[in-house]
């Protein structure tokens, strides 16, 4: 075998060694919701207002913390 054989015969596995990876090891049924559910206007107002309840609900409690803090 000379050398561009080498070459070519490596690509060859590296291609089918990421298709095999993709194939087998990606599981893509796991990101289709996800991503829809962040498109989806009723999931999105939910996630964005369960979003700021969480911030709101930490500043709240750091001002608790800070002030009793200095106590």
């Amino acid at each position: 075998m000379n050398r561009e054989n080498k070459y070519i015969l490596a690509a060859l596995i590296l291609i089918v060694l990421i298709i095999v990876y993709f194939s087998v090891f990606c599981v893509k049924e796991n990101f289709t919701p996800d991503i829809r559910g962040m498109y989806n206007p009723n999931k999105r107002n939910l996630r964005i207002y369960s979003e700021k309840l969480k911030k709101q609900a930490n500043e709240y409690v750091n001002n608790l913390r800070k002030t009793f803090s200095w106590a």
